[in-house]
């Protein structure tokens, strides 16, 4: 682990190995109980703690020896990413709606 961060430097490597867990999993419980789109994220947020927590327990995922924090920092970012909120389009709208804002006067 970085002694500048305490987040372990293998999370990078980590989350796209979960966040593509994490949307086979969604995707094979989204046909079988036909989930709306609103429950489909819920679903996939859940898995995806799931398995950053689960995955440090059982030893599945090599984070080094993280802090509770971190854990739920790696299951949010996993649940960012496989939901599609880290997609370029996304932060192409939330930069537009940045530069586009208007101080009050």
């Amino acid at each position: 682990m970085s002694e500048i961060s305490w987040l372990p430097e293998s999370m990078w490597y980590i989350i796209p190995i979960l966040a593509s867990i994490t949307m086979a999993a969604t995707q094979a419980l989204k046909t079988k109980f036909s989930m709306n789109s609103v429950w489909t994220q819920v679903t996939s947020w859940i898995i995806s703690i799931v398995l950053s927590v689960g995955g440090w327990f059982i030893g599945i995922a090599p984070v080094g020896e993280p802090t509770w924090l971190s854990l739920i920092i790696l299951g949010l970012f996993t649940g960012l990413t496989s939901n599609g909120l880290f997609d370029l389009k996304t932060i192409r709208e939330w930069i537009e709606k940045l530069f586009s804002l208007k101080p009050k006067v």
